[in-house]
């Protein structure tokens, strides 16, 4: 027979009475001490007569205040690593062009820095594996070791930016200049491109732990809020990164002579980068709480999972076979989710780092300028993001999302040059106008879009030993967004350049369009019903 022991929490009192009611030899006391409380509850423990099976159903503590203040921590983390992403777009095509690398380069330049999110989401994710406690033993070292790759990413950044703007003052940065024939500045293209690999290689350690660290902390219900909340802190990011730079290009104009204002100075930026990664590092070291005593979210779903599976044979075999199903659906769920976030990462990145080089090449705007245009363009999210909290209940999840692609899609229509022929007889618009309006609608509505059906994902992650639970999907959506914010920048700036505006508009419609077919095809369709626990209220459609 069986005795299971009343719940109590993990304290000394806990291990004492256990000890004195039997259940517990005294010579694992001081072990269970040094383990963390929830690994320690469920496990078998054999009173000394040998005669009863106990499981101690020890519990730990569930302060949602500490899970809190740790996401808390983890949004601006999250911040400060999609900021440096986006910062160095403003400078990126008069910095390469310093060193001698093309426009294309320029997009790589700044995509490099996902290409090395890529590989250090991969490390976390072996690591993780290998350490499944780490999540809850150490959280600041871990995220200390990314924040280190991006301090020396920063640091680097900041090097080749002081010799960039000796080489650039007094050089013509015409766009007929052309590259600079210096073996100097060719090694320094190299490095640039080296250091943009670093920072991104923290980023992808910080991000793969602290979202996988997320979902043991967050309950599932309440994943799709946190998880928009997580995609909301790169949204702002995303836009304040263009509009602090160019924010403090400007700066630095009214406070220096006209003369010297005209000669570029890259090493805002590099010192800008250091300056938040010291930030980051402030808040992880001072006000991440410990978490030894949280509750494992992860597991209590496993638990409330094996608590639905029927006794008796029959039954047990027919929702065997209804388990496999569910699986199945799930899985179909998190791979479409990761699909769109592929498509969403190329789509949004396009948009911004095209839209710059089009209003400065096209449309003769000003770097400031364009820095000030681009930042308010993707703080758009913010209205978005407000309308969603306000009027989020009234529809189904699945509906917001639709919704949002198609909003989308319809902006896509104003990339093309003949949108801007509309505009200005239509409402007297100019075409840098209607390239802005573009922007406008397409990124916080596909941005949306996409951090609904993120929390989705998040919602259907399988236990713990799948391909698919929650520190593998984690890492599926890692390189997915890497991979998309690489090739994003690098292939529509040469679209742009080499065919011109109207095919990267075409090229927008058709992620666009095969967002919204993934979406219907693979999420939408198999969201119902998918959720082990019925009494979610956050599917897709109801049943």
């Amino acid at each position: 027979s069986s005795v299971c022991v009343p719940p109590v929490s993990c304290s000394a009192f806990c291990h004492a009475t256990l000890v004195a009611e039997g259940f517990m030899p005294r010579s694992a006391e001081s072990n269970l001490k040094k383990q963390s409380c929830h690994e320690a509850s469920g496990r078998d423990v054999i009173r000394p007569e040998g005669t009863q099976v106990v499981k101690p159903l020890l519990e730990c503590n569930d302060n949602p205040g500490i899970a809190q203040a740790a996401r808390w921590v983890y949004l601006l983390v999250n911040f400060v690593l999609v900021f440096n992403y986006t910062f160095v777009i403003m400078d990126s095509y008069d910095f390469c062009a310093t060193l001698g690398v093309s426009q294309s380069d320029s997009g790589r330049m700044v995509g490099n820095y996902m290409l090395g999110f890529c590989p250090g989401a991969f490390v976390m994710w072996v690591i993780a594996r290998r350490t499944p406690g780490l999540w809850r033993s150490s959280p600041r070292c871990v995220l200390s070791a990314g924040l280190t790759c991006q301090m020396v990413g920063a640091l680097t950044y900041l090097a080749i930016a002081s010799k960039a703007t000796d080489m650039a003052r007094g050089m013509d940065l015409s766009k007929d200049s052309g590259a600079v024939s210096s073996g100097g500045s060719s090694y320094l293209a190299v490095v640039l491109m080296t250091c943009r690999f670093i920072s991104g290689m923290g980023s992808g350690i910080c991000q793969q732990f602290y979202v996988a660290s997320m979902l043991h902390l967050t309950p599932v219900a309440e994943r799709p809020e946190h998880t928009t909340r997580w995609v909301f802190s790169g949204m702002l990011a995303i836009g304040a990164g263009p509009m602090i730079a160019a924010g403090l290009g400007l700066l630095r104009d009214n406070r220096t002579s006209a003369s010297a204002a005209m000669d570029p100075d890259f090493t805002q930026v590099g010192y800008g980068q250091v300056l938040v990664v010291l930030l980051a590092f402030a808040a992880v070291l001072g006000f991440h709480p410990d978490l030894e005593s949280i509750k494992d979210e992860m597991e209590r779903e496993v638990v409330d999972d094996h608590a639905e599976t029927p006794t008796n044979k029959d039954m047990h075999s027919q929702r065997s076979v209804v388990g496999l199903d569910v699986v199945s659906r799930r899985v179909a769920v998190v791979c479409g989710c990761l699909v769109m976030a592929n498509l969403r990462a190329f789509g949004i990145s396009a948009v911004e780092v095209v839209t710059a080089s089009l209003l400065e090449d096209k449309y003769g705007w000003g770097t400031y300028q364009i820095g000030v245009v681009i930042g308010l363009i993707f703080l758009c999210c913010i209205p978005i993001r407000v309308m969603h909290l306000v009027l989020g209940g009234r529809m189904l999840v699945g509906s917001w999302i639709r919704i949002m692609g198609i909003v989308a899609l319809f902006g896509c229509c104003f990339l093309f040059s003949p949108a801007c022929l509309v505009s200005n007889q239509t409402f007297g618009m100019d075409c840098a106008g209607t390239l802005v309006l573009a922007g406008v609608i397409v990124f916080p509505t596909f941005y949306m879009g996409e951090a609904l059906a993120c929390g989705i994902l998040h919602q259907h992650v399988l236990p713990d030993g799948s391909f698919f639970d929650g520190n593998h999907s984690q890492l599926w959506y890692n390189l997915a967004q890497g991979l998309g914010r690489f090739l994003g920048p690098w292939i529509s700036r040469w679209a742009a350049e080499a065919y011109g505006q109207n095919v990267f508009a075409m090229q927008q419609m058709a992620v666009t369009c095969v967002f919204l077919v993934v979406f219907e095809t693979f999420v939408r369709s198999n969201t119902r019903n998918s959720i082990p626990n019925s009494d979610s209220n956050n599917d897709v459609e109801t049943p």
